[in-house]
């Protein structure tokens, strides 16, 4: 893929867009109707939106909550490359009741965060999503990661 290109790709979830995007434009404030969560696959950006402004660098999960003003810059040599996923509204509302967080709503807390375990389940839904697998199978990642993403790192377990 190179720099300037933007892939939509068929998903086998409904209510789940799979974006892969390599670019070294700067985007100005926006908004997205849907949640996104994505990782960061190559070089590093600078955002700010009604969370705070943060940076993100390769490997980094980033998210955005619907209707969330925010923007985008590289930084460094200006090339950055990421994948998302948009989750529309009802598909996380869904899972939110399913996690026992129907009652609070679910919003994404933080803009980036260095997360190996949760980017490789998002890469993996990503994968799974856009190869067309069993949308059971899907469906059970993206709880994971809906989970992992609302517990923020706070209460990991930690196994011997």
């Amino acid at each position: 893929m190179s720099p300037g290109q933007f892939l939509m790709q068929r998903s086998a979830l409904a209510g789940v867009q799979a974006v892969a995007a390599h670019s070294r434009h700067a985007f100005s404030r926006h908004t997205h109707e849907q949640f996104g969560i994505g990782v960061m696959r190559l070089g590093a950006q600078v955002s700010h939106s009604g969370r705070g402004q943060v940076e993100a660098g390769p490997g980094h999960v980033i998210t955005v909550n619907p209707g969330e003003v925010h923007d985008g810059a590289p930084l460094g040599d200006g090339v950055r490359a990421w994948q998302m996923l948009y989750l529309d509204p009802a598909v996380v509302a869904q899972a939110a009741a399913e996690l026992d967080a129907g009652n609070q709503g679910y919003e994404f807390e933080h803009p980036a965060q260095d997360r190996p375990a949760l980017a490789r389940d998002v890469l993996a839904l990503y994968a799974q999503a856009t190869a067309g697998a069993a949308p059971l199978a899907c469906d059970a990642l993206l709880l994971r990661i809906l989970a992992q993403a609302r517990d923020g790192g706070a209460s990991r377990l930690e196994l011997p």
